[in-house]
């Protein structure tokens, strides 16, 4: 599986579409990234799905550059070990998986 990691923000530019990674704020004038702006993310490519297409794990909110990395190797374990990685377990399908059947 290979992943890559990459840091965006939220601006918005006149038209209020989000300038993401072309945010010019993301950089100091030295090139450097700007720790005060914009969260890191990782991009994940996992195993192609049963129609065959690409599918990827996208993730962020990360607030280093290290925090996003450790991410994506343990989310990297999971889909090694089976797991589905990219559906989401709500509350409620958690708490009636955990509670079993009441009836």
């Amino acid at each position: 599986m290979k992943g890559s990691t990459y840091k965006r923000c939220r601006c918005r530019d006149d038209g209020g579409k989000e300038l993401g990674q072309k945010c010019p704020d993301l950089r100091r004038k030295n090139g450097t990234w700007n720790p005060r702006h914009g969260t890191w993310y990782f991009k994940l490519e996992l195993e192609a799905g049963t129609n065959g297409r690409r599918r990827f794990l996208k993730r962020g909110g990360f607030a280093s550059q290290d925090d996003a990395p450790d991410a994506m190797s343990a989310e990297k374990v999971k889909a090694g070990r089976g797991r589905d990685v990219t559906t989401k377990l709500l509350f409620g399908s958690f708490f009636d998986n955990w509670l079993g059947p009441v009836w």
